[in-house]
């Protein structure tokens, strides 16, 4: 039994708190916890290590529930101890560093099934961690937001490596069929870990979660106009990262470069492609369905010409960035080949991070 650094009266009402979430007491008042809560926090506020030692005694409460499951009470036990922590810096006017219940709320929202809330979670752990400590490069929650599969030490170690996995594996069929060469090791080096593209990171990690969790479901699950303009809506974040990849490594030299179309007539010319703006407004004059169905089949149709495949997929980056840009979209070829649209998006991003990066 490991012996609580805390004070006596604070672990008093700690252990009684843990007591009667587990029912081992009746109805307790928890006045008194938060008397001692505060008072800690009086003597201690500016003793980072201190007020760490408080939230990771919360921390084992936590842990509890963790490892039985309970993952919803893994994720709401915790609003008493920030709600005393919130209170005690609004009354005081100064600050409590609170990365450890931030960044724990956060693995059990995540493991729950509810990304985005998770994801709010390990962000504000970070703010939190940016806040006190300025340099977050080595902190768990920057481990988690930017995909560092190769540091075992974070808590959330397990959760991060599936999601690299899954990651990998599309780098696996780029490999394959794009007969591309970079490792996932190089893409967080060279592309995922650059401060300029540090928000692009955050966006790029929250879609692979994102996109993992709704290939998860059967696809009868996935066959409504709804799940089309959510799949949309993934693919759009994709999009959007893949436009901000090009202008960081194209700076725009003139107006139509500022749009992805112009970057992407750029990008073409540079690898001896065929693209110009004239194709581009063909493109633009087709149906979107049309497009989609052409470029997923391979096939020209009533495109400007026949694309090869590691060109189709940035065509298709293009088509889906103006597309949902621009208008509230459902689409059955979508719905119906979402994994697909996935493939050639992520190939679209790879071959952006190995061309240019």
């Amino acid at each position: 039994m490991t012996i609580s650094s805390l004070p006596p009266d604070l672990e008093t009402q700690i252990q009684a708190y843990q007591d009667r979430l587990f029912g081992n007491i009746k109805p307790w008042d928890y006045t008194q916890l938060e008397v001692e809560m505060l008072k800690y926090f009086d003597q201690n506020w500016n003793d980072t290590s201190k007020v760490d030692a408080l939230f990771n005694r919360f921390a084992g409460i936590w842990a509890i529930f963790y490892q039985l499951r309970e993952f919803t009470q893994a994720d709401f036990f915790w609003d008493l101890p920030l709600e005393y922590a919130d209170k005690w810096e609004k009354t005081r006017n100064k600050r409590l560093h609170k990365g450890t219940p931030y960044y724990f709320r956060a693995m059990a929202a995540v493991i729950r099934g509810n990304i985005d809330r998770g994801f709010l979670f390990f962000h504000q752990a970070l703010i939190e961690d940016e806040t006190t400590f300025g340099s977050v490069l080595s902190t768990p929650a920057w481990k988690f937001v930017t995909l560092d599969y190769l540091s075992v030490d974070q808590a959330a170690f397990q959760i991060v490596k599936s999601r690299a996995d899954w990651l990998d594996q599309r780098l696996c069929a780029y490999h394959q069929s794009r007969r591309g060469s970079l490792p996932l090791a190089d893409l967080r080096s060279r592309v995922l870990n650059q401060p300029p593209l540090r928000d692009a990171t955050f966006s790029l990690v929250h879609s692979v979660f994102r996109c993992e969790d709704i290939l998860s479901l059967p696809e009868h699950f996935r066959l409504s106009s709804f799940a089309s303009q959510l799949e949309l809506d993934m693919l759009f974040s994709l999009c959007r990262i893949a436009e901000v990849w090009l202008k960081d490594r194209q700076p725009p030299q003139n107006k139509d470069e500022r749009q992805l179309g112009g970057q992407l007539v750029r990008f073409f010319n540079s690898q001896q492609w065929l693209l110009d703006g004239n194709d581009l407004r063909t493109i633009n004059s087709l149906d979107f369905e049309e497009n989609l169905t052409a470029l997923l089949g391979g096939t020209q149709g009533r495109l400007p010409r026949p694309f090869q495949l590691v060109e189709a997929d940035l065509v298709l980056v293009y088509v889906l960035r103006n597309q949902v840009g621009h208008a509230t979209t459902s689409s059955p070829v979508v719905y119906s080949r979402f994994a697909e649209l996935l493939d050639h998006i992520f190939f679209g991003l790879f071959t952006i991070a190995e061309k240019l990066f």
